[in-house]
């Protein structure tokens, strides 16, 4: 049985991550499209160290990295242990320094795979800058 190939979204010029403001009342409320400041400059020992320290501070949301090669090109994948839909994977290249989301997550949950890219970004540390987005 033959796999399928995986179609990789970049996050930032394929799609936008939008969240919400945490305002309860409608009136504050606002939409807030998040930017990556490309390209990203990191090394896999960082990333490693990084989620080793995410996991001491939270183990009942252990995140697990994983290192694959896809269409030529070497990826970072973190994602939550446990494989669900409700699990999007984030994957990281190496060679171009760029986010990475599989369309089928972006497909079925565009919501969750934005608070998911959202939060690796900022475990990651990696730079990004935020600006207000009118509901039209």
């Amino acid at each position: 049985m033959a796999r399928r190939k995986i179609k990789l979204l970049c996050v930032g010029e394929d799609i936008d991550i939008i969240r919400s403001s945490y305002s309860t009342l409608p009136k504050y409320q606002y939409n807030r499209l998040i930017v990556p400041i490309y390209p990203y400059n990191f090394s896999e020992k960082e990333i490693k160290e990084k989620i080793e320290e995410y996991n001491k501070r939270y183990p009942e949301k252990m995140l697990k990295m994983t290192k694959k090669k896809i269409y030529g090109r070497t990826y970072i994948i973190i994602r939550r242990a446990g494989y669900s839909y409700k699990n999007p994977p984030v994957y990281l290249c190496i060679d171009d320094g760029k986010l990475y989301v599989p369309a089928s997550y972006v497909k079925r949950q565009p919501r969750l795979v934005s608070a998911v890219v959202h939060y690796r970004i900022s475990l990651l540390g990696l730079k990004y800058r935020t600006c207000n987005v009118s509901e039209e």
